[in-house]
């Protein structure tokens, strides 16, 4: 069974076929093993490390999308050697995926706007959506991480210094 979590919330459950063991024929009894129990767990936070899925689309925002596959066994919780990967799948109009340095078994990545210019207020922005992707004995698992994005309509423009008090005289 494998359990994919968001920020530490159970977003889905897949249920994989077990592995047949060497040796064993379909005729064979095959001796009933426990379950095993696979989490793919990924942490969506901002440069505050506080968890967001909400996307600011008028600010020069980045959100950072950590991911990592481990198993509960016999010794407690195992990191697995499996390989992470992110792709973009929606908001690639206006946003880019960059892969990042990170330290194995984990995978980091980072989302944030193509342009530094601000978006026009009429400008579509599809809402981003990445997807982690990893395979665990064989079989493809992915994740849908989906934002929403929030637009403040303020622009800021002219002196953002206060002008000297003038003095009336009577």
């Amino acid at each position: 069974m494998v359990t994919i979590l968001v920020n530490g919330v159970a977003i889905k459950t897949i249920i994989l076929a077990p592995k047949p063991t060497e040796g064993a024929t379909g005729s064979e009894e095959q001796e009933e093993l426990p379950p095993r129990q696979v989490r793919v767990q990924v942490t969506v936070r901002d440069n505050q490390e506080k968890e967001r899925t909400v996307f600011y689309a008028d600010v020069l925002d980045c959100i950072y999308i950590m991911a990592w596959v481990e198993e509960d066994t016999e010794k407690g919780t195992v990191s697995l050697d499996a390989p992470v990967q992110f792709q973009l799948a929606s908001g690639r109009s206006w946003l880019r995926l960059d892969t990042l340095p990170s330290s194995p078994p984990a995978a980091l990545c980072s989302l944030q706007r193509t342009s530094p210019e601000p978006i026009p207020e009429d400008a579509h922005l599809d809402p981003p959506q990445v997807t982690v992707m990893t395979s665990i004995d064989g079989a493809p698992v992915s994740v849908p991480v989906g934002f929403a994005v929030r637009r403040f309509r303020v622009a800021l423009s002219g002196d953002t210094v206060s002008p000297e008090p003038e003095v009336l005289e009577a």
